[in-house]
């Protein structure tokens, strides 16, 4: 059992390898004189590795992973591979065993008899740092929103350092859209203007997850940058962060305002664009509310957020049940629950300078 609980410790303390997988465990157990045992599943995308420590006479002959209610077998491993497999299995079934691990078991087949174990979840430590948006994108009334990067390396290595960009994408991905590796040096800052449009060469919004051993600090600047025009630039800046220190379960958005389609093309008020970015590897569930100024609800909506989907719209694009004549909003506000850590934001941009505030 000490090197099952070896092998459970180096899971949980994995760095940033590790940070995007859901963990499962399961101690085996089978009748007086059978043995025991433990079993680790990771799960990434739909790729799952399996690995079991048995305690027990005999070679085995059979392993699989059951659905408690009917018994029944939705996932065959390989004996020979035991201790260290890997089989790839429907996204379906990936999203099961990582939203309700309880209801599958795990058992091995000896020639003395059968382990099995109910999966639980193993809660997994992430260095991963998260920025919910950047791009390079056109806006409206001639916007041309870029993004700078700096990346501080504060330890005494030379960091690698791995960004995943997520493409904005209603429908969600099990990998980022575009991945690239780049260094900095221990004290660095490494610069990295028009990230998305340089370093990562690719377009549009999205949402950045920066991995990496070292530890560092990353902020990102999110410009309208009319400066080929001598009109310099207007923007916010966002910092990177874990999971833990910047999505939440619930939340608010105040300072939000809304003018009509009219005022936005003559460059009069402010527009608002409402984002959410999922950080997580299985799908979760939002309901958003609008509420006026004096707490009054202008409309809800329930939203099913798809694993690592990033997703930017016009506040009201959200909201289409809203009636038109209820749009134009000077100071209202958008609260939200979540069944698991999200990032939401909001971006309220000025329609004559092109400058955003970002209210989080």
């Amino acid at each position: 059992m000490k090197q099952a609980l070896l092998v459970l410790l180096l899971l949980v303390c994995a760095p940033a390898a590790f940070a995007q997988h859901v963990a499962l465990s399961a101690e085996l157990r089978g009748d007086f004189g059978t043995g025991g045992g433990f079993a680790v599943l990771t799960i990434n995308g739909t790729v799952m590795n399996y690995g079991a420590f048995l305690f027990s006479p005999g070679t085995p002959t059979q392993a699989h992973i059951h659905r408690n209610q009917g018994d029944a077998v939705v996932v065959n491993l390989n004996v020979n591979t035991l201790d260290d497999g890997l089989i790839v299995i429907p996204q379906a079934l990936a999203n099961e065993l990582a939203a309700t691990p309880e209801q599958f078991s795990f058992d091995v087949h000896l020639p003395a008899g059968v382990l099995r174990g109910q999966l639980e979840l193993v809660e997994l430590e992430s260095s991963d740092l998260y920025i919910p948006v950047v791009g390079k994108a056109l806006g409206a009334n001639n916007t041309n929103f870029v993004t700078d990067l700096r990346i501080i390396n504060h330890g005494f290595d030379t960091a690698t350092v791995t960004l995943d960009f997520f493409a904005a994408s209603a429908s969600g991905q099990s990998e980022p859209t575009v991945s690239k590796t780049i260094t900095v040096a221990a004290g660095e800052q490494k610069v990295l203007d028009d990230v998305v449009g340089a370093t990562l060469q690719t377009t549009g919004l999205g949402a950045l997850r920066i991995a990496t051993e070292q530890p560092i600090t990353a902020t990102a600047r999110v410009l309208n940058d009319l400066r080929t025009s001598n009109q310099g630039t207007t923007g916010f800046s966002v910092n990177a962060t874990l999971i833990d220190g910047g999505a939440g379960t619930a939340g608010a958005l105040p300072m939000l305002s809304q003018a009509t389609g009219a005022d936005v093309a003559a460059g009069i008020g402010f527009r608002t664009n409402l984002g959410y970015f999922n950080p997580n590897p299985t799908a979760v569930a939002v309901t958003f509310t609008a509420h006026r100024g004096d707490g009054s609800v202008l409309g809800t909506r329930e939203v099913n957020v798809p694993a690592h989907s990033m997703v930017q719209q016009g506040v009201f694009s959200l909201f289409p049940a809203v009636p038109e004549g209820e749009r134009k909003q000077t100071d209202f506000y958008v609260t939200w629950e979540a069944e698991m850590p999200l990032f939401v934001y909001g971006s309220v941009v000025d329609n004559k300078t092109g400058d955003a505030v970002l209210v989080q």
